[in-house]
């Protein structure tokens, strides 16, 4: 399928790339290649979204344990083997520097204040005023890709 546009999240992509024993170097390379291969599938623009990058983990690595929430009232093993890694930092940053500057049909987001999630809805709003204005007739069908594996982007998705 061509898409019109991909969103990907790009600390979910990390934990998604990142194996045991790996380098900086070896996380950052599956992740640009994951990245390419979508693009052989893109029709317009790639966007890639950040959340605000700390180069200190204030400790975190040490205690990493996620709060107590609704999806954890629900199911108990939520984000249970979720842990910190050391490597994050390194490799977004690599990651979010390789992206920069590829040209007009690459985009980064990225605040200091707000997380991924937070670019979501007002994006997609965006992507589709541009598109209906430049479809006018209606003749043909928005396609995005939301690459996550995060349940917070499944209220974007629809038909």
């Amino acid at each position: 399928m061509l898409y019109d546009y991909i969103v990907i999240d790009s600390a979910n992509l990390f934990y998604r790339c990142l194996g045991k024993n790996e380098t900086v170097e070896q996380v950052v390379r599956k992740m640009i290649s994951f990245t390419e291969d979508l693009r052989q599938s893109l029709n317009d623009t790639l966007y890639i979204i950040f959340d605000p990058i700390s180069e200190y983990d204030l400790g975190e690595s040490k205690s990493f344990k996620f709060p107590s929430s609704e999806r954890k009232k629900i199911d108990e093993n939520y984000k249970a083997n979720r842990q910190y890694s050391s490597l994050y930092y390194q490799s977004i940053v690599l990651y979010k520097k390789f992206y920069t500057y590829r040209g007009d049909k690459v985009k980064t987001i990225y605040s200091q204040e707000y997380e991924a999630d937070d670019f979501v809805e007002p994006l997609l709003e965006m992507l589709k005023k541009e598109f209906d204005e430049k479809h006018p007739d209606g003749g043909y069908t928005l396609n995005i890709a939301l690459v996550t594996t995060d349940y917070d982007f499944s209220r974007y998705i629809t038909n």
